[in-house]
C-alpha cells in the first residue's frame, strides 16, 4: 500500500535550505447567492477634482521605500480630455524607481503607468466614454518576471497589460499625491485630475485579480482578514474634515489643496455611481469570497510538509480530515494527509487517479474509494478546486457507517475493502504526520495546491463538513472547534536561515525556554549548553541570536546533544561557521533528553567568535515544517 501527497516547499542546498514551497492565491473562492434587492452604493460619496483649479491631495508620504511590489485601487470618473496627462496617484519625480499612474494624454480613460526609466504601460478604453464610474487597479510587482511586472484591471477584468521596467525597490523621493501626476514645489498646470475619485487603497504587495474583485465593492470598514495584509493606506474620500482627507488605515491623512479652491465632497455620486451587486443582478466575481490568502503549491516530486508527532492520532475511535485541493492529473496516488507506521498501520487520505480514497490500517487494510470518477483535475486555468473530507467513526454498525468521504460537502458513494478497525492504530503517536507526502515503501507526493487542512479527533456531521468548507480558521464557531486538533491554513509561513514552517492556527502560542547561557564566546574546541532544559521530541523550536565572527576556520555548529550527566550523543542541526549577524533558525527535535548546544572545533586554527542575545521558543500545537 502506498501513501503520499505533495507541495512546493523548500530546496536543499549544501548547508542551508531555501524556502521554495509557493503560497499562492489561486482562485479558491466561494460564491454567495445574496437575496437582498435594496440598492446599496459603495460608500457615501467621492471627491470632485477640478483640473482648472489645479486641485490635489498631498498625502504627506515622502522619502519612503515601498519595497518591490505595490497595488493601487480606486473608483474614478473623468470629465474630458485635453491632451495632458491627468495624474491619479503617484510620486513620479524621475528619480530612482518612482511611479506615476495617470490618465494618458488625448485618450478616453486610457490609464498609463510611468516609472523612472520613462517606460509606460497602458490599458486602453476602460470606459467607452467619459463621465462614467470605473474601478481601476494597477499592480506593479518587481518579482514576477520581466514581461509581467505590471497588471491593470478595469472593473475587475484583466486588461492583458504586460510591461518591462527596471528592477529594484519602488520609492518615493518627493511626495505621493492623489489627483496629480507628480508634486514638486508647485502644482503642474494641466496635470491634475479632472473628475471624481473615491475609495483609494494602497498596498505594499501585489494583489491578485481575485483580491481586486473581492475588495472592489467595499469601503474600508468592509475589509477583512488578508484584505488588510500589507495595506498601507486607505482614503475613502467621502468623510472630509475641513481640508483633511482621513487615512482610515494609517496616519498619512491627506491635505486638500488648490490654487483657489480645494476638491469638494460629493455626497451623491451621480452618473451611474458604484452600487454593490444584488442577488438579482450580481456579478459573480464581485461576490466571490476568497478562503484564506492563498494555498501551498506542491511540485509532485519532492515537496512535503512535516507536521511532526501528533499524539491525538493514536487509538482514536473518531477522526475527521478536511482540506481544499486542486490537483494535477498524474494518474497516480496523491496523498493529502498521512501518518504511516508501516504497510499495516496508519492513516492516508488523498486521491487515487480521479477518485478520493481513504485508508485506515490497524492490523489490516481498510480502504474506502469513491465509486465513480468524481474529481475534476486542474488544467491550469483555475478550475479543479474541490473540498475533500474523510470521516472515521469506529463505532459504526457497518463499513458505510464507519468511513465516509465527502466532495464539496456531498457524500461520495464508496467501495470498501478490508476489515474496518474500531480505532486508529495505537502507535501513531510516535510517527510523523505529513501533508502532501507519504513515505512508506514507494514515496508518493501531491502535485497541485492544498489549503485549509483541518484535523479533528471526532466525527463531523455532513452539515458541519459543509459549514467548515466555507470558512478559514478565524471564522470557525466554538462548536466547530470542539475536538479540533490542528488547522493548517497553508497560506503563509515563517522563514528562518535553515527552513520555513507553517503554523497550526489552532495553537500558535509559544513557550519561552529557560537558557543556560544567553551569551557564548568560543575560541577553542568545546560544546556549550544553550537551553537549561532538554528539548522534547517532535516539538518545533525557534532559535534567534546575534553571531559575530573573529575568524571562520574550523567549524561552528548548532547541535542537539546530551549534556547531563555527562556529554553524549549529538545530532548536528546546522553548520553556521560562516554566518553572521542576527540569525533565525527553526528546529524540530529528533529525540527527547538532549539540549540545544553550540559546538566549535576543527584541526589547527579554531573558529572563534561570540553568540549573544540568544532566545529559544517552543511552538505549541503542531506546526508544519516545509521540506
Amino acid at each position: 500500500m502506498r501513501f503520499g501527497l505533495g507541495p512546493s516547499i523548500s530546496k536543499v542546498a549544501a548547508v542551508m535550505r531555501t524556502f521554495g514551497i509557493k503560497f499562492l492565491k489561486d482562485n479558491l473562492k466561494l460564491f454567495f447567492d445574496f437575496k437582498n434587492t435594496d440598492l446599496e452604493h459603495v460608500g457615501t460619496g467621492s471627491l470632485d477634482f477640478d483640473d482648472d483649479d489645479e486641485q490635489v491631495i498631498r498625502t504627506g508620504i515622502t522619502n519612503t521605500n515601498f519595497g518591490k511590489a505595490i497595488t493601487l485601487t480606486a473608483w474614478v470618473t473623468f470629465n474630458d480630455v485635453d491632451g495632458n496627462r491627468k495624474g491619479l496617484f503617484g510620486s513620479h519625480y524621475y528619480e530612482n524607481n518612482e511611479f506615476s499612474i495617470h490618465q494618458h494624454s488625448g485618450q478616453d480613460f486610457n490609464i498609463s503607468i510611468t516609472t523612472k526609466s520613462g517606460t509606460v504601460a497602458q490599458f486602453n478604453n476602460i470606459t467607452d466614454a467619459v463621465d462614467k464610474w470605473v474601478h481601476v487597479a494597477v499592480v506593479i510587482d518587481q518579482n514576477i518576471g520581466a514581461t509581467r511586472n505590471v497588471r491593470c484591471y478595469a472593473n475587475g477584468a484583466d486588461q492583458g497589460t504586460t510591461h518591462t521596467q527596471s528592477t529594484g525597490d519602488i520609492q518615493c523621493i518627493k511626495e505621493v499625491t492623489i489627483g496629480m501626476q507628480s508634486y514638486t514645489d508647485t502644482q503642474t498646470t494641466g496635470n491634475c485630475w479632472n473628475g471624481k475619485i473615491a475609495k483609494v487603497g494602497f498596498w505594499t504587495r501585489a494583489l491578485t485579480q481575485t483580491e481586486v474583485q473581492n475588495i472592489m465593492f467595499k469601503s474600508y470598514s468592509d475589509l477583512q482578514g488578508s484584505e488588510k495584509t500589507h495595506l498601507r493606506n486607505w482614503w475613502n474620500l467621502d468623510d472630509i474634515s475641513s481640508t483633511t482627507a482621513p487615512d482610515s488605515h494609517g496616519s498619512d491623512n491627506g491635505t486638500l489643496q488648490g490654487t483657489s479652491s480645494i476638491p469638494t465632497v460629493k455626497t451623491i455620486y451621480g452618473n451611474g455611481c458604484p452600487a454593490k451587486p444584488r442577488g438579482a443582478d450580481n456579478s459573480s466575481s464581485a461576490l466571490a469570497d476568497s478562503i484564506g490568502s492563498g494555498s501551498a503549491l506542491f511540485n509532485g516530486t519532492s515537496d512535503k510538509i512535516n507536521c511532526g508527532l501528533i499524539p491525538e492520532l493514536q487509538s482514536q475511535a473518531n477522526l475527521t480530515i478536511t482540506a481544499w485541493i486542486k490537483a494535477t492529473n498524474t494518474g497516480g496516488t496523491e496523498p493529502i494527509f498521512s501518518c504511516i507506521k508501516d504497510d499495516n498501520e496508519g492513516i492516508e487520505f488523498g486521491l487515487n487517479g480521479n477518485r478520493l480514497r481513504a485508508i485506515l490500517e490497524n492490523g489490516a487494510d481498510f480502504v474506502g474509494t469513491a465509486g465513480t470518477n468524481t474529481y475534476s483535475y486542474s488544467t491550469g486555468t483555475g478550475i479543479g478546486w474541490a473540498h475533500a473530507a474523510m470521516v472515521f467513526n469506529g463505532g459504526g454498525s457497518d463499513d458505510a457507517a464507519k468511513l465516509k468521504i465527502y466532495r464539496d460537502g456531498v457524500e461520495e458513494s464508496l467501495t470498501y475493502s478490508g476489515t474496518a478497525p474500531s480505532t486508529t492504530d495505537g502507535e501513531l503517536a510516535s510517527e510523523t504526520a505529513f501533508i502532501g507526502h507519504e513515505g512508506v515503501g514507494t514515496e508518493q507526493f501531491f502535485n497541485g495546491n492544498i489549503a485549509q487542512v483541518g484535523l479533528w479527533n471526532r466525527s463531523l456531521s455532513q452539515e458541519e463538513i459543509q459549514e467548515v468548507s466555507q470558512k478559514q480558521y478565524s471564522e470557525l464557531t466554538t462548536s466547530e472547534k470542539t475536538n479540533l486538533v490542528s488547522w493548517w491554513a497553508l497560506d503563509s509561513s515563517l522563514t528562518g536561515q535553515n527552513l520555513s514552517i507553517t503554523l497550526d492556527s489552532n495553537n500558535t502560542a509559544t513557550t519561552t525556554k529557560s537558557l543556560e547561557n544567553t551569551s557564548i564566546t568560543h575560541s577553542t574546541s568545546k560544546s556549550t549548553k544553550i537551553t537549561a532544559d532538554a528539548l522534547t521530541q517532535g516539538k518545533v523550536y525557534k532559535i534567534v541570536f546575534t553571531k559575530t565572527n573573529v575568524n571562520t576556520s574550523g567549524f561552528c555548529n548548532l547541535a542537539h546533544k546530551v549534556m547531563d550527566p555527562v556529554p553524549g550523543g549529538a545530532t548536528a542541526i546546522l553548520n553556521i561557521t560562516s554566518l553572521s549577524g542576527t540569525l533565525t533558525f527553526f528546529y524540530r527535535a529528533a529525540v527527547s533528553g538532549r539540549h540545544l548546544v553550540l559546538q566549535s572545533g576543527g584541526g589547527g586554527t579554531q573558529w572563534s567568535g561570540t553568540i549573544d542575545n540568544i532566545s529559544v521558543e517552543e511552538y505549541n500545537g503542531n506546526p508544519g515544517e516545509l521540506l
